[in-house]
């Protein structure tokens, strides 16, 4: 064989590689915003809030305090981030089992739910249902928290003491306030406050079923005071009371206003040929009240 023939294995081997094939995967994500670039839940309707409560008003409540979808999220994660938190330095796991709260709870002396509390109060003072009631969303945060019931009890016994007090506070000022409005009405109304108070009690007593008529009595203005308390609703009331009923401060209160009047101006007339009749100008008025009173009635009578 010729020596300048190169055998197969002479051969000088062929060291290029192939070139590598690149496979990419298709980008599967869904997008976090809708195609004019907004989150998706910008879209939510008018009524999201009521569709997630439901029939559960306290929940509505909660919801409208916020704006948007968006921050509902946000809060349910920074409320989750508290909760690990609160947990890790309780010495619990960041996401304990049912099993490990409830035996954290029995040792720390914490109820298995929040209507479980038992409280010991002050001396003198009582929980009763309605106020039950009305703290149960409290009740609710301190069993979130695992506030055992010892803390409880100085929570609640504060938050009613702090009640009494603005209680205190508020009598004392309803009785403030009625010392200067009667004052302030004797002065206005001089021999008639006594009078002017008795009719304006009448009326709302005649035309007011009982039970509203005490829920009247008792009510407050937006201010906080009592609305008898109040110069301008007495004088309102007492002006109200008097064109209702022109014959209240003339005659007694009776079945027949007319016949009591048309009996008071005869009697003032019987004394109109008296010398004295014509210095008395406190009974001309009286009479010319009467009169007015009467035609009004009449008029009214048609």
């Amino acid at each position: 064989m010729p020596d300048d023939i190169a055998t197969p294995q002479d051969a000088a081997p062929d060291t290029a590689a192939a070139p590598e094939t690149v496979v990419t995967a298709p980008d599967t994500e869904a997008p976090a915003t809708d195609a004019d670039g907004s989150p998706w839940f910008s879209g939510a309707p008018d009524d999201w809030r009521e569709q997630i409560a439901g029939e559960d008003q306290a929940k509505l409540n909660q919801l409208k305090r916020i704006t948007e979808p968006g921050q509902l999220f946000n809060n349910y994660f920074e409320a989750q981030e508290t909760l690990r938190s609160r947990n890790e330095a309780q010495g619990l796991p960041a996401e304990p089992t049912d099993e490990q709260l409830a035996a954290y709870r029995e040792e720390k002396g914490i109820p298995a739910t929040p209507d479980g509390y038992e409280l010991k109060l002050s001396e003198g003072l009582v929980l009763s249902d309605e106020e039950k009631g009305n703290l149960a969303p409290v009740f609710d945060i301190m069993h979130e928290a695992n506030i055992d019931s010892g803390t409880a009890s100085k929570l609640v016994d504060t938050y009613m003491q702090i009640e009494e007090q603005a209680q205190e506070r508020r009598l004392q000022q309803d009785n403030v306030d009625s010392t200067e409005a009667t004052k302030m009405m004797e002065k206005h109304w001089g021999g008639d406050f006594e009078q002017n108070k008795n009719i304006m009690i009448g009326m709302l007593q005649k035309h007011l079923p009982a039970e509203t008529l005490e829920g009247f009595m008792g009510a407050r203005l937006a201010d906080g005071k009592a609305i008898f308390n109040d110069p301008g609703v007495m004088s309102a009331l007492a002006n109200i009371a008097r064109e209702l009923n022109p014959a209240a401060t003339l005659v007694p209160s009776g079945a027949n206003p007319i016949k009591s009047l048309e009996g008071k101006i005869q009697e003032l007339e019987a004394r109109m040929g008296d010398d004295t009749w014509h210095k008395d100008t406190a009974a001309q008025e009286e009479y010319q009240a009467a009169i007015d009173a009467r035609d009004t009635l009449l008029a009214r009578q048609g």
